[in-house]
């Protein structure tokens, strides 16, 4: 690990503490580089980070610099902050990091309280774009949007709100209109919204808001599906075809989101000719952890599915395409997510549940896990990790099967790549 492990530790420590003014004190003492950076800010349920990894492959393709902030990382630290899909130089980092604790010590000893990690995290992102100087920040919340750290922002070139569903309901309230308000508020006073269509409750507390800020607000068309396969979907939207990699029908409607974000964002060029640039933008994605087809014979795929919402859409996904195939689940958890439900959903489509718990403050205990798969009727086996439990499932499968590694992307960076790869 990086030298930088004790001082992360530390933060890790100091939970969440939802809220701008340790982010802003924080900032303060690096010089406010957030406030000369070309933000795109995106909040929403599922989707943020395939939707960015759309845009910045289109923004890519049209010559522009992209910085984009992201978690979590599942290859590594260094993943978080990157510039042209390039990840931070590990020399760099220290230096930031060295700037962010000795704010931190002054901070603290002026008696206020120090930023969690994910505010460090943030701070350190917008001084590593500013320092580099990037045409474009992607940057993601990282709980609900009103509240969280990235919000700092003042003015950000376009807001963006992927899929609302429910997830973090302790945070952001039981009803799909109170989880949007927070969604909602990353939309400020002027600046563009684009939106993919979520539900009515959901989209009249968007416009609303948009309505207050005097925000021109854009909903996302849906598009008209083509043909869908294991290996990705092809599509229409306004009226020209593309082809999305990223399996699943429901990356369709995040590569929408990133066109519509990509044509507000490069309006100054002719319509006509960024079409071909968005076609080999969409055409060129890559995104770990999200349906990724790791290993063929047997088919195995790793998905970052953790709520109700995610795991419908992988349910759909595998019902399509793989009926009457025995499918084998490999699943570990974070115990704040509503695991009895993704369970239930899962289990009709299941062989076998191969059961973990992810190395993780917040992981859930396996037992408690494989317990909730047997009351719905399920078969679970309990392993003591992640790389465990991908190996005895690659010894136990046959050809035809199926693998599918899910429930959270926080345990992904344990995997090790060498069980899978065999």
């Amino acid at each position: 690990m990086m030298k930088e492990e004790a001082y992360i530790s530390e933060l890790e420590s100091r939970g969440i503490v939802p809220g701008m003014d340790s982010i802003r004190r924080l900032l303060r003492e690096v010089g406010d580089p957030q406030n000369n950076l070309p933000v795109v800010h995106i909040a929403g349920t599922n989707g943020k980070g395939s939707t960015f990894a759309f845009l910045d492959s289109i923004l890519r393709c049209s010559g522009c610099k992209v910085g984009r902030y992201l978690s979590p990382a599942i290859n590594g630290y260094r993943e978080k902050f990157q510039i042209n899909g390039s990840y931070i130089e590990e020399d760099e980092l220290s230096d930031l990091f060295a700037r962010i604790k000795e704010a931190d010590r002054r901070i603290q000893e002026r008696g206020c309280p120090g930023p969690t990690l994910f505010e460090v995290e943030t701070a350190l992102s917008f001084m590593y774009f500013y320092r580099n100087k990037v045409d474009y920040v992607l940057l993601e919340t990282g709980m609900g949007g009103r509240d969280d750290a990235t919000n700092v922002i003042k003015k950000p070139l376009l807001s963006v709100i992927s899929s609302i569903s429910f997830d973090h309901m302790a945070w952001l309230g039981d009803s799909l209109s109170e989880i949007a308000v927070h969604k909602a508020g990353i939309i400020k006073p002027g600046c563009p919204v684009v939106a993919s269509r979520s539900a009515p409750e959901v989209m009249q507390v968007l416009r609303e808001r948009a309505r207050e800020m005097e925000a021109p607000f854009t909903e996302v068309a849906p598009a008209h599906i083509l043909e869908e396969t294991p290996e990705g979907t092809s599509f229409t939207f306004k009226d020209r075809t593309f082809h999305c990699p990223l399996p699943g029908v429901h990356q369709v409607e995040n590569a929408c989101l990133a066109l519509e974000a990509g044509m507000i964002l490069l309006q100054n060029e002719q319509e006509e000719d960024l079409f071909p640039v968005f076609q080999e933008g969409i055409r060129r994605t890559r995104w770990p952890g999200r349906l990724e087809l790791l290993a063929k014979d047997p088919l195995f795929y790793r998905d970052g599915a953790h709520n109700i919402d995610g795991v419908s859409k992988l349910k759909a996904f595998v019902e399509k395409h793989f009926t009457n195939r025995r499918i084998i689940y490999i699943i570990g958890v974070l115990k704040d997510k509503e695991y009895d439900e993704m369970v239930r959903l899962l289990v009709p489509s299941a062989s076998v549940f191969y059961v973990f718990r992810p190395k993780n403050k917040r992981g859930l205990d396996e037992e408690i896990l494989a317990e909730s798969i047997r009351k719905r009727g399920g078969a679970a086996v309990v392993f003591p990790g992640v790389n465990e439990a991908v190996k005895k499932a690659r010894e136990t499968c046959h050809k035809e099967d199926i693998m599918i590694l899910c429930g959270s992307l926080s345990f992904m960076e344990e995997m090790n790549e060498n069980v899978w790869k065999q």
